[in-house]
Formats: structure tokens, C-alpha cells, sequence
């Protein structure tokens, strides 16, 4: 799906397909606007001030589309880091529109993160109006509302089919009735399917932090969040739906005017365990209190006391030292027995309690029982067992389970006890202890692939740590040379497991911080090109990297032996080896015998002798001179008519030659023989065969090897040798014209 941008200096008028000014868009309202992106989509947005009122026109997704506050600036080059605020006020010294910055009708499927949002919405207006919308997310984002009777954040869920939407590690500052509000709608019981989680959430009006509403709607999961200040921290209101319960856990309240917990609905609507509720007035209304709830004592909060005193630099709203906070949450259960084939699964811990339509999780895996997974609760049976939907285990064995929960915290620092989170959403942290390092542009890595190979995984460097395959943002692509880029589906790995495409691993966060392994889908390496770009980008606190692969072929015997010598043609084509001692593999050869070379000069280092006599078998070409038979296996033609082409002939009658001649030259010959001649006779009159026979090799051709008229090779790469009249030519009869005399026992030797 394509990638979208905006950027303060950005046009409306351009395409948005890149991050430059002269690409990107101008404004929020263009990318969601029935002209903007599109379902699957993603956009990024630049640092940078954004007063906008935006009614969300395009047409309603069918796969999450993601709008993207990019601080870091890591997907815009050139551009400094900085806060991406979208504000609802003109300037910073005017009063604001009393509209919300963005209002969503029945548009599903849209993720918002690492914005801050500013508004100053009033008369039950939010920041963020979503009506009847479903999966919608909206993480890592900070609101801050200062409008009466206003909120930051409100959805209704659609009637009967619920709203699967997740609001997560935000921090909300309001003044207006509310901060979140969640409407259910409808005439039947349903289960809305929204989680609030990790948040911090301030209210300093006479108001709620988290507010509930409609009869039928239910099926709300509220855990691990920081709720601080407002009359009724938690509010319910006029809901009757007890099948599909609201459930708090492992929450901190404080400070609230009147009941912590308000359920002015039907009693039994809300449940809940292992709560602070401290610093509050009146307790709880229609609420039990859980056998883990606390009522009373202090918040157990820093307040930036380790900062202040130059003991430390704590966040705000971290735990004290030794705070009771630190661990109070909800623990993991006991292993409990699962009988294969058996769905009821035993509850594990004492006193846990789980409801229809809770989360569970595993902590480890078993069978078809898998510990990544969240399964939902279809039949509960009070404190001793449940079933799951569309789970029947498969094998026996002992496996522990608890209610769904984050492993980390609102800043995704871990919590510090795994098997238990703190209570609120914050862990305690020393931020003095942090390292950060931005580089200023995406790193380059350069790599070389062997081309057609599977399974190859390269070390990239992102600098930073933390990164995992998961990662808010973080995408991967590659792109052969001239082609579009294709995506990369991330998925988790670890340093030294086996090669999954497109896995994803740390190597050490201590030893080797920042660097990564990423093995690479086999596609990447497909022969028939030459380079393929991988890219990795996206996630907070990295630049990205750019890893250019050169593909490089993969080599083999049979491949070089075909570079050097071409086994159709029979010549040598390339130049790989100049020595090679196997002469039959044609990958090239040397001849280490330097007898009788008088008068010859190899010019291309591939042959340094030419033999001349029947014994030194170091030569040339068996398949061009048999010695044996002293007859042409191989060449160019089997068949030549005129003798002096001398690129293959065939003789088939000598009688022609007079016999009393005492000399004959090799031109009479041709002339008297014309296309009368046999192989076995011109074989003995063209090379005598007792001192110059080719004797060894293979694979060159007969006009290759003497040409008659030039007596020089001129065929194959590189080989050539230059003649100089040798000495001991002179007592053969041959003269330095070329000329051949051949006595009367020779002429009768050659018609034999």
C-alpha cells in the first residue's frame, strides 16, 4: 500500500508520495479527505503546527490505515526533530473554533499515534469525535483539552456487531466533563470490544476520567491506568448489560471528589481486582470491591521527588522507592492441567475470576495452545473453569494463563517483576540511565549476495535499541534493480534461530547495541539483476537503513570449465586459468615440456611449448589429429574441394600424380589432386607424421591449429605464434618460400 507525507512546507497540490516539500501534502485534512489515502494506507506526518478542523471524507476502510505523527523526523530528511501538534486553536494567543479537531462518522479502521492534540472543545464536543466507528486505536498520543463540559476523546460503538477499538499508552489533560467517553447504542445486549490501557489520565474539572454509557453496550477492559483528580474517576452510567461485564484491574485512582468507582447502571455491571484506589472520599457505588482493591492510604507516587532533590531523575507520576504500587497488579496463575480434547480449561491462582468475553493469554505454548495468541472467554464457570472460543487443546500437559495485560509500561519499559505489573501504568525508571542516539540520516550497509542462493540473512544497523519486528512503524522493503518496491512481512526471530523470511531479531542490546538481523525473503536474491536495495524504516528512535546487495553469480566447476573452454565450438573463449594440470576438464592447461620451440613465440601465457616430435605428448588437440590414424577428427568441414583453403579436405584418389617425379610442391599437389584426395594421404604429405604430430588435448580446430598458407594459429582467444624461419627446416626439403620437394620414395609413400 502506498506510503503518504505531510509536512508544514508540503502542497495540498502535490501527490504526498514522498517526504521533500515539493512532494509531500500540506495538511491532516488532505490525507483524510476523500482525496487523501486510502484503506491500508499509511501517512507520516512532520514535525510541526497544525491548526486544523477536520471532518474525516474518505471512504471508510476495510484494513487498518495508519496516521503517523513522526517526531523523531527519521522519514524526513532535513527536517529537525520536534513535536507534531495538531491544535485546534489559530494561534497561541486566540481562543479556539469549539469544534473538535477531528470528527469520524462510521469510518473503521484508523490508527492514530504519536500525536499531540490540542483543543479547547466545549458543550460535550471531544478533541476526537468518532460515531459509530469500529477498530479504531489511537496510541501514544498526548491531548490536552481545556474546554468545559468538553472531552478529549469519545466513540460510540456500533450496535449489535461492537467496536474492537483500543485506546493505549496516552496521556490526556482535561478540564471538560470527561476525558474518554465510550457510548454504546442499539436495543440488545452486545459486546462493545474496547480495551483502555496504560494511560494517564488527569481531569481537574468536576467531571469523569472514563466515561460509560447506553444500555445495552458492555464488554469494556480498563487496566493499568494512572487516574488522577475529577468528581468520579470511573463513571457508569444507565447501562443494564451484566452479560457482558466492564472490568477494572490493576488500575491507580486517586484524588477523586466523590465515589471512586460510580456505577449508576444496574449493580453487577462493573467487576474488577488488585486496584489502588487511594486519596478518594466516598469509596464506591454499586461496585464490590474486589478482594485485592485498596481503599485507602497514600498514592506511592514520585511527583519528581528524586529530580527535586537531586537524588535521581524519576518520571512525574513514577512510583516512590519501595511504593506499594511496585508489583500490586494482577499476578500470572499456576500452572493448571490440560487434558487433550478437553476445552474446559481450570482456573489457575487462587481467587481468580474470569467473566464471558474476558482476554487470556498463555505464558508459554502447548500443543495448539499458543502463547502469542489472545483468546477471549466464551463460557465461564465462576472460579473454577473456562472454556475459550475455538479452542479444544490438543495435548496433555501442565500450562499457566492469565487475564490479558501489557508486558510494559506506558513508555514500553517492562515491567519490573514479569510475572506482575505495578498498578497504574507507569514503572518506575531512572531517566538518567537512558542513552539516545538519533543518527542525522539512515545508515548505508553494503553486502554481497550470492545470487539464486536461499535462505540469506544480513546484519543491518539502525542505531538504536529495543527494536523488534513488531515495532510501532517500523516497515521493511526491497527493491530489485529497476522495479517497484516490495514489501517485507516482518516476523519475530532470534540471533541464532534457524532463517524464516522476513525474520527479525536483536543481536545484543549490550554487546553489539543497535545492530540487527534480518533474513532476507530468497526473491531478494533472484539471479537477473545486479543489485537489490533492502530498506528498514519507521520505528521510533532510527533513521532507518538503507543495505545495498550486489548479487554476485554462484560459481562451479561445470561454470568456469565453460568460461575458459567452450565445449560446442571447441576453442578457448574466456581466461580464467592460465594453468590447470587436467587438460580433459577444458578449463585451460600448461604444457611444461619446452623441447625443439625453436623459432616460436606464444603471445597469450596459455601455451609455453610446442612439441615436434611423436613422444612429447604435451600437445595440442587429440580431437583434431589422432595419432593412431593420423587422420582429422574434428575441425570446421569435413569436406573441402580446393586444397589450398586448407580448412579440412577429403582425398579419394592419388592416381594422378605421375609417377618419376622426383619433387612435387604442395600448390602441384593441390592442382593435380583438386577434390581427389583421401584424409589418409594429405594427413602424411600436410604434417609429417614421424616429427610433427598433435598428439594430446583437445578442442581445437584444424585451420586453428596450422593454417598452411600463414603457418600461424589464428583461431581461439589470445593464441597466436610467430613464425621465424627455424634452422633445422633446411634439411627437410622445405624452403623458406613455403616451398615442399618431395623425392620419388616420398611420392610412392603418399600413393601407397
Amino acid at each position: 500500500m502506498p506510503t503518504y507525507y505531510v509536512r508544514t512546507d508540503g502542497s495540498d497540490s502535490n501527490t504526498g508520495l514522498g517526504p521533500a516539500s515539493n512532494q509531500a501534502w500540506a495538511s491532516i485534512g488532505k490525507a483524510l479527505g476523500s482525496t487523501g489515502i486510502s484503506s491500508g494506507d499509511t501517512v507520516y506526518i512532520a514535525p510541526g503546527r497544525y491548526y486544523e478542523i477536520v471532518t474525516a471524507s474518505l471512504t471508510s476502510p476495510t484494513s487498518e490505515t495508519r496516521i503517523i505523527g513522526n517526531p523523531t523526523a527519521s522519514q524526513f530528511a532535513g527536517v529537525n526533530a520536534g513535536i507534531v501538534r495538531w491544535t485546534a486553536f489559530q494561534s497561541d494567543t486566540s481562543d479556539d473554533t469549539n469544534t473538535p479537531n477531528l470528527s469520524a462518522t462510521s469510518k473503521d479502521y484508523l490508527t492514530f499515534e504519536n500525536l499531540y492534540i490540542e483543543s479547547n472543545a466545549r458543550y460535550t464536543s471531544a478533541a476526537f469525535n468518532f460515531t459509530t466507528c469500529k477498530y479504531i486505536k489511537v496510541r501514544n498520543c498526548i491531548f490536552v483539552q481545556g474546554g468545559n463540559n468538553g472531552g478529549c476523546l469519545s466513540l460510540s460503538a456500533p450496535a449489535a456487531v461492537g467496536s474492537s477499538s483500543i485506546f493505549d499508552r496516552n496521556i490526556f489533560i482535561g478540564k471538560g466533563v470527561t476525558n474518554i467517553t465510550v457510548t454504546g447504542t442499539g436495543s440488545t445486549n452486545y459486546d462493545m470490544d474496547i480495551t483502555i490501557a496504560n494511560n494517564l489520565s488527569i481531569n481537574f474539572y468536576s467531571g469523569y476520567n472514563i466515561y460509560m454509557s447506553g444500555t445495552y453496550g458492555g464488554g469494556v477492559q480498563i487496566f493499568n491506568n494512572t487516574v488522577l483528580g475529577s468528581t468520579r474517576p470511573i463513571k457508569v452510567d444507565t447501562i443494564s448489560n451484566t452479560t457482558h461485564k466492564i472490568k477494572i484491574y490493576n488500575n491507580l485512582v486517586a484524588f477523586a471528589t466523590a465515589e471512586v468507582v460510580h456505577n449508576g447502571g444496574t449493580n453487577g455491571v462493573i467487576v474488577g481486582d488488585y486496584n489502588r484506589f487511594n486519596n478518594n472520599e466516598f469509596g464506591f457505588y454499586q461496585y464490590t470491591q474486589g478482594a485485592h482493591d485498596t481503599l485507602y492510604g497514600p498514592t506511592g507516587l514520585s511527583f519528581g521527588a528524586e529530580r527535586f532533590f537531586g537524588i535521581g531523575a524519576d518520571d512525574f507520576f513514577t512510583p516512590l522507592t519501595s511504593s506499594v504500587n511496585i508489583a500490586f497488579g494482577e499476578p500470572n496463575g499456576t500452572g493448571v492441567t490440560i487434558t487433550a480434547g478437553n476445552p474446559v480449561i481450570p482456573v489457575s491462582g487462587v481467587g481468580k475470576t474470569y467473566y464471558l468475553n474476558d482476554r487470556i493469554q498463555f505464558t508459554e505454548s502447548l500443543g495448539n495452545i499458543s502463547s502469542s495468541a489472545i483468546y477471549v472467554v466464551s463460557a465461564a464457570y465462576g472460579s473454577t473453569s473456562f472454556t475459550l472460543d475455538g479452542l479444544t487443546p490438543d495435548t496433555n500437559g501442565t500450562i499457566t494463563h492469565r487475564r490479558y495485560r501489557y508486558t510494559s509500561d506506558i513508555y514500553n519499559t517492562g515491567w519490573a517483576t514479569t510475572t506482575q505489573p505495578n498498578a497504574g501504568s507507569i514503572e518506575k525508571f531512572d531517566l538518567n540511565t537512558i542513552g539516545y542516539y538519533n543518527p542525522t540520516e539512515k545508515s548505508n550497509n553494503d553486502f554481497k549476495l550470492v545470487a539464486d542462493q536461499t535462505q540469506q540473512s544480513i546484519n543491518v544497523y539502525l542505531g538504536a535499541t529495543g527494536i523488534s519486528y513488531n515495532s510501532t512503524g517500523l516497515t521493511a522493503y526491497y527493491i530489485r534493480q529497476n522495479s517497484s518496491p516490495v514489501a517485507i512481512g516482518l516476523t519475530s526471530n532470534t540471533p541464532s534461530g534457524s532463517w524464516v523470511s522476513g525474520g527479525f531479531s536483536e543481536i545484543s542490546s549490550s554487546y553489539t547495541p543497535g545492530l540487527y538481523r534480518l533474513d532476507l525473503p530468497d526473491a531478494v536474491s533472484y539471479s537477473g539483476v545486479d543489485n537489490v536495495t533492502v530498506v528498514l524504516r519507521g520505528a521510533t528512535g532510527t533513521n532507518g537503513v538503507y543495505a545495498n546487495c550486489q548479487l554476485m553469480p554462484t560459481l562451479t566447476n561445470a561454470s568456469i570449465a565453460q568460461t575458459v573452454w567452450t565445449n560446442t565450438e571447441r576453442t578457448i573463449t574466456g581466461g580464467i586459468a592460465d594453468t590447470v594440470t587436467t587438460l580433459t576438464t577444458r578449463t585451460g592447461f600448461a604444457i611444461t615440456s619446452n623441447q625443439d620451440k625453436n623459432g616460436y613465440t606464444i603471445t597469450a601465457g596459455i601455451v609455453t611449448s610446442v612439441p615436434t616430435t611423436e613422444t612429447s605428448y604435451v600437445g595440442i588437440a587429440t580431437s583434431v589429429w589422432q595419432f593412431a590414424n593420423r587422420t582429422i577428427t574434428g575441425g570446421i568441414a569435413d569436406t573441402v574441394t580446393i586444397l589450398t583453403t586448407r580448412s579440412g579436405f577429403a582425398v579419394s584418389n592419388i592416381s594422378q600424380i605421375q609417377s618419376g617425379l622426383s619433387t612435387l610442391t604442395i600448390d602441384d599437389v593441390g592442382s593435380a589432386i583438386g577434390n581427389s584426395l583421401t584424409y589418409t594421404g594429405i594427413a602424411t604429405s600436410v604434417w609429417n607424421y614421424a616429427t610433427r604430430t598433435l598428439s594430446s588435448g583437445s578442442g581445437i580446430s584444424a585451420y586453428d591449429v596450422w593454417n598452411f598458407a600463414e603457418r600461424t594459429i589464428t583461431g581461439g582467444s589470445g593464441v597466436s605464434i610467430n613464425q621465424t624461419f627455424p634452422e633445422n627446416f633446411e634439411f627437410m626439403l622445405i624452403t623458406k618460400s613455403g616451398r615442399v620437394y618431395l623425392s620419388k620414395p616420398d611420392i610412392q609413400r603418399l600413393t601407397s
